[in-house]
């Protein structure tokens, strides 16, 4: 899947072309007509969400639709920050390379639309940290250290120590950023590289 809010994307690309695989375009409800049918040309499926936070119905739509259980996000500053700011992420997979980069911009892995307060500072728990030798990166892997999500749902301590790739389950019934997007359990993890 892609989420994109203009709709301007480069359509001669294998996500586009390609018959081996079923991808879908999340495009925002303010890009252009125009847009939507050039993406459709390629056969690809358009479903429209809101342009201002798309994140929820795209979550809604991938559970009751193609029945995910689980997401892995891989994205910029401007999705990892939505789906920051919705609670969406219970894993963080960041991975650091041998590069460095000078100027005067900024550069984060998370653009968010809220205030960047000391109260608002997600606290995360390393949980593994593997070398690449060949390459120099390091790819690191974090859960959220409260184990909570903002809306105060516990997630379970038995997913401690699991594998790469287990599902993280948020507690049925509890109150959770996952209450209308579920049925059952569901898990998002969050990533950028």
């Amino acid at each position: 899947a892609l989420e994109t809010g203009s709709g301007e994307v480069p359509l001669d690309r294998l996500f586009f072309t390609s018959e081996e695989f079923r991808a879908i375009v999340y495009l925002g409800s303010d890009a252009a007509s125009a847009q939507a049918e050039a993406i459709e040309a390629t056969g690809r499926e358009v479903v429209r969400v809101p342009a201002e936070d798309p994140a929820p119905s795209m979550l809604r739509h991938m559970r009751a639709e193609l029945g995910a259980t689980r997401v892995l996000v891989e994205g910029g500053p401007t999705l990892n920050g939505m789906m920051l700011d919705g609670g969406f992420i219970d894993e963080y997979f960041l991975t650091i390379g041998p590069r460095l980069v000078g100027g005067d911009e900024t550069l984060t892995p998370v653009r968010s639309r809220r205030p960047s307060t000391a109260a608002l500072v997600r606290q995360l728990s390393l949980v593994s940290a593997v070398p690449n030798a060949e390459t120099g990166e390091v790819y690191l892997r974090y859960r959220r250290a409260d184990r909570r999500d903002p809306r105060g749902c516990r997630l379970p301590r038995k997913h401690r120590g699991t594998e790469w790739g287990s599902p993280l389950r948020a507690t049925p019934g509890c109150a959770s950023p996952w209450r209308d997007i579920r049925r059952g359990a569901w898990s998002m993890v969050g990533a950028t590289g």
